[in-house]
């Protein structure tokens, strides 16, 4: 019989390994569950078996050669944090600066936009206008998604849920920040200035600057860990040359466009960056391992820390927008948007539309307890392992499935090639989809602003979540491994 308040080390050949190449993990410590560290010196486990892929090495592994193996109590972002403590000081103290700058300088920037931009549009010729307007797409949600389903293709399940997170988290601020600013677009004071759609919600900052250049960095940072750019700086450095450029050229095309001032531009611009280098290199979030990914599902502080910290993240926006005078604002704009932007349901409108949009912090919500059930299920199959073979031991079965998981991206290139999977695939999209029909049925006039957030946008956005990082990521995975 086997004591299951103790590891086993054991030899098992992982069956789900054979297409990767092998990596010997002999006389390495790995920690590869929250149970003591295992020391693997006198083993030759990991040494016969195939579970390594150097290109998605930064997914599942803890492995440490020199530096002594973190205590499982110790928390993975303080640690990181600590690791550059002055550098981490100087990025905080520019971030404060930053704030306290934007509130300083924010109205004379804005006042001078009106006249600049008008100059500038002025400038321009149709073609030109229309060459922004399709600039600005790629800092759109839709363009943002498509680029995080190359990441979900390419790279591991991991890394794609850290950065759909971070993004998520990037709409919720930017959209706290509009509310708590309230400022007004360049084209709702100057109405000769040209816009190519409705844009409707308050000004600053400007979130296709904001996001942009978040994103692309994290893209790049991403794409820099390939091992064939990892090692050469001159590709690394063209890289975020290109990404800081692509996301400069969507923040200029706001500005052309009339729909942001220049302080809107520059504050999120900035942000944008600030966030990206707090996710990347304060906090390490981008490559955190998986034991320290999989503690916020097993330790009960962690997982009531996420509760608690969730249910404060939807409530503050509707604290900050009972604070805000929205007659007011639509005394001073609603003579604009009636000619800009008639036939707008209210609930678009101003505030409204900033409460709205911060109910995506719901599709976080989802996808934590779409991975909760995930890793239940995952963890479901390794006992299924385990009782195959009584010689498995639980924890290299997890690391075995694990791995398994994250090379899921190795068979997603022959889908093509197979009707049959490219059928199921389509079909658990489809279901993902499923949801957004709330948005369809629920109308956005004459009914309650308290149903359109709550059945409209925010139940849709939790059942996204929950089945695009739940269930219907599981069935995936098992319809690649057939």
């Amino acid at each position: 019989m086997l004591n299951k308040n103790k590891n086993y080390l054991s030899y098992y050949k992982m069956t789900e390994m054979e297409d990767m190449p092998r990596d010997n993990y002999k006389n390495k410590k790995i920690l590869i569950d929250d149970d003591e560290p295992q020391d693997t010196n006198n083993n030759e486990i990991f040494q016969n078996n195939q579970i390594g892929n150097k290109q998605t090495n930064d997914v599942a592994l803890n492995v440490q050669t020199k530096s002594p193996i973190p205590q499982d109590n110790q928390n993975y972002f303080i640690s990181s944090f600590y690791q550059n403590f002055i550098p981490n000081i100087v990025l905080l103290s520019g971030l404060l600066i930053l704030i306290l700058t934007e509130i300083i300088y924010k109205d004379a920037l804005f006042n001078y936009s009106l006249t600049y931009e008008q100059n500038l549009q002025e400038s321009l010729s149709k073609g030109a206008i229309n060459f922004f307007s399709f600039i600005s797409i790629t800092g759109d949600g839709v363009f943002i998604g498509l680029g995080l389903f190359f990441i979900f293709c390419y790279f591991s399940l991991i890394k794609t849920i850290l950065i759909s997170v971070g993004v998520i988290f990037m709409i919720y601020l930017h959209d706290l920040l509009k509310l708590i600013y309230s400022d007004p677009r360049p084209f709702w004071l100057n109405t000769a200035l040209f816009q190519g759609k409705c844009e409707t919600s308050y000004g600053n900052p400007s979130g296709h600057s904001l996001l942009s250049f978040f994103f692309y960095l994290s893209f790049s940072y991403y794409l820099c860990q390939i091992n064939k750019i990892k090692s050469n700086n001159i590709y690394k450095i063209s890289i975020y040359c290109l990404a800081l450029f692509i996301a400069a050229l969507t923040a200029f095309s706001r500005l052309a466009l009339g729909v942001h001032s220049l302080d809107q531009v520059l504050y999120g611009s900035l942000l944008g960056i600030f966030s990206f280098l707090i996710f990347a290199f304060m906090f390490k979030i981008y490559d955190m391992p998986l034991n320290d990914y999989l503690k916020f599902f097993k330790k009960k502080n962690y997982i009531n820390g996420f509760i608690i910290t969730n249910i404060l993240l939807i409530i503050f926006p509707f604290i900050l927008y009972a604070l805000i005078d929205v007659e007011k604002d639509k005394k001073r704009y609603e003579l604009v948007m009636s000619k800009k932007c008639p036939d707008i349901d209210e609930y678009k409108l101003y505030s409204h539309n900033c409460l709205g949009e911060s109910l995506i912090i719901l599709l976080i919500s989802g996808i934590y307890c779409g991975q909760f059930l995930f890793w239940y299920l995952v963890s479901k199959k390794k006992d299924q392992l385990y009782e195959d073979n009584i010689n498995i031991n639980k924890n290299e079965s997890t690391l075995a499935l694990e791995q398994s998981i994250n090379n899921w991206n190795i068979r997603l290139i022959n889908v093509i090639k197979n009707i049959n999977i490219a059928m199921k695939i389509f079909g658990i999209l489809v279901i993902i989809l499923i949801p957004g029909i709330f948005y369809l049925i629920i109308p956005g006039e004459n009914n309650s602003l308290g149903n359109i957030f709550a059945f409209k946008i925010g139940l849709p956005l939790f059942f996204i979540g929950f089945l695009g990082f739940g269930p219907c990521l599981y069935g995936i995975i098992h319809v690649l491994k057939e």
